[in-house]
Parts: C-alpha cells; sequence; structure tokens
C-alpha cells in the first residue's frame, strides 16, 4: 500500500474522534467590531449539544490586528424555549487552552435555541454581541466512549486485511 493510501487511511479513522475534543477555538458565531476591537466568538463543540459548551472569545486591536487578553469578558446565555434559564460566566484567559482567547465554559442543560450575548466590560459604550444557538438533545452516556470501545476492533480489521493480503501475495509467489 503506497504511504498516502496509508496516511488517508489513518485520517480517516482519525476523523471522527475529532469532534468528541474539546478546545479552545471551534466554529465561528460571531465576528463583529466594538470600538477599536474586533471580536470572534467561537463555540466548541462544532455541533453543540444541551450541557457543557465552550465559549472562545478572540479580542483583538483592529489597527494591529494584535490580541488583547487584558480585557474583561462576560458571556451571557438565555434560552429561549425556557426564558427563566439564564447561564452566565466571566470569560478567562487562565482557563483558556490556546492564550490568545478568553474561555468561558457554560453548562446549557436545555435542548433548542439560546440566545447568546457576550460583552467587553471595558468599553463605555457596552453594546454585546448577539447571536442564536441552536441545542442538540444531549448524546447518550455511551456515545462519548464510542472511540475507546471500537478503536480495538479497527486494530483486529486492520491486522486481518493485513494477514489476507500477505497470505495472497505468499500463495501467488508460490505458484
Amino acid at each position: 500500500m503506497p504511504t498516502t493510501a496509508r496516511l488517508a487511511t489513518v485520517m480517516l479513522l482519525l476523523l471522527p474522534s475529532a469532534s468528541f475534543l474539546r478546545a479552545d477555538g471551534g466554529v465561528i458565531h460571531a465576528s463583529e467590531q466594538r470600538g477599536p476591537f474586533r471580536v470572534t466568538v467561537f463555540i466548541s463543540p462544532t455541533l453543540p449539544q444541551a450541557g457543557e459548551i465552550d465559549v472562545s472569545v478572540l479580542v483583538q486591536e483592529i489597527s494591529t490586528k494584535r490580541p488583547r487578553v487584558d480585557m474583561s469578558v462576560r458571556v451571557v446565555a438565555r434560552s429561549l424555549t425556557q426564558p427563566s434559564a439564564t447561564v452566565s460566566a466571566e470569560a478567562s484567559n487562565a482557563q483558556a487552552t490556546n492564550k490568545l482567547f478568553q474561555d468561558a465554559r457554560l453548562m446549557l442543560p436545555i435542548p433548542g435555541a439560546w440566545d447568546i450575548e457576550v460583552t467587553l466590560e471595558h468599553l463605555e459604550a457596552r453594546e454585546p454581541i448577539r447571536f442564536l444557538v441552536d441545542l442538540e438533545a444531549p448524546s447518550p452516556g455511551w456515545f462519548s466512549l464510542a472511540g475507546w470501545i471500537t478503536w480495538p476492533v479497527v486494530a483486529v480489521v486492520m491486522f486481518t486485511i493485513h494477514r489476507l493480503l500477505v497470505a495472497r501475495r505468499t500463495s501467488r509467489d508460490r505458484n
């Protein structure tokens, strides 16, 4: 098997596990100018579900494109299906994996539409950045373990295919 085919096979096997990873970044949900700053908001996981979501905020000076991690950022989420459900958190650079971001982890327990509001506290005019996120129902508990359960099966199947190919080549060489 050529090297590129092996690499493609490995990438295809690892690709499904990427959605289970939680880290700074994710999908851009908003990017707007507020005063002298460009504020970009990322949500992770890519397909948000009820439960914990990661809201990462990148604040950059427009003139220099330099990231600002000293800004105080507040994230508020309100459920549109149950208006009494509100969750808020201060975004922090300390809990962010990527130190260019400020990160807030929100526990949003109800599936459905949520109104997310991100506010820079240092600005005089605190006009928030607002956008909607539609949360799916949470996956069953076993689903998060599926990668750990199935990877040995993948290894056994790949080993079996390898042995069959070797046996076929050996029998062909004997004839």
